[in-house]
Parts: structure tokens; C-alpha cells; sequence
């Protein structure tokens, strides 16, 4: 049951940023990079869920889990703080304006 509302809460959250990426895709580069972020989250999911034997008997699916999470929060980072210096730019000119 834990299992199953996981993968469903995860898989919403994964659908959700894809369309909000979709709708902010001409917004700057660092879109890309949380694209990217999500669809490896999701392929890494499809790992722990579809357990197979181990390669050469010591390679198996967690284990390669880890090897494709392991940079996810990089890319992640780098989405988030190109998004904030993004809004930080888009804040400061309008703030200049009122000024003016």
C-alpha cells in the first residue's frame, strides 16, 4: 500500500512540473536542466520498481538506482537557482521602473 501511494504521489509530482516546464520552457536555459532532472527521477523510478537479477552478480536495479540519483540534486540546483536569478532579474527591473 506505501509503495503504491508513493509511486502515484511521485508520479503527479513529476507530471505536474512537466507541464509547468512546458508552459515556462522559453523562460531561460535552466529549464532544460529541471526537465532533465524529472525525466531522470522518473527513468531512475522504473529502476527500483522493476527489480532484475543482478548483472555479473553484483550489479542490480538498486544499485544502479543510486548511480542515477546520485546527480539528481545538481541538476536540480542549478534549475532552482537559474529560476531564482531569472525572477531576481525580472523583480529588479520592474522594481527600477516604479522608481522611474
Amino acid at each position: 500500500y506505501n509503495m503504491k501511494v508513493n509511486v502515484v504521489v511521485g508520479g503527479l509530482n513529476c507530471i505536474f512540473w512537466l507541464v509547468w516546464f512546458i508552459f515556462n520552457w522559453k523562460q531561460g536555459n535552466h529549464i532544460r536542466q529541471g526537465v532533465t532532472a524529472v525525466l531522470a527521477l522518473t527513468f531512475s523510478v522504473t529502476l527500483e520498481l522493476l527489480e532484475f537479477t543482478p548483472i555479473l552478480w553484483s550489479i542490480d536495479s538498486h544499485a544502479l538506482w543510486h548511480l542515477v540519483t546520485a546527480p539528481l540534486p545538481l541538476l536540480w540546483y542549478k534549475f532552482a537557482a537559474g529560476d531564482c536569478l531569472m525572477l531576481l532579474n525580472q523583480s529588479s527591473t520592474k522594481s527600477y521602473r516604479k522608481e522611474i
